[in-house]
């Protein structure tokens, strides 16, 4: 699997606390590895197509 983060992510992840990275990060790899599922109780995005 191909993981990429464009240089916006990571200078705005830069401007995070600790914490807020931390939890940014778990986000945005639940995301890639299953992002069918939401993980915060919202709606998923759905499938384009």
């Amino acid at each position: 699997m191909t993981f990429l983060l464009s240089d916006t992510f990571t200078d705005s992840l830069a401007k995070l606390t600790g914490e807020e990275q931390k939890a940014v990060k778990t986000t945005a790899f639940d995301l890639q590895y299953e992002p069918g599922e939401s993980g915060s109780g919202g709606s998923s995005a759905g499938s384009a197509g």
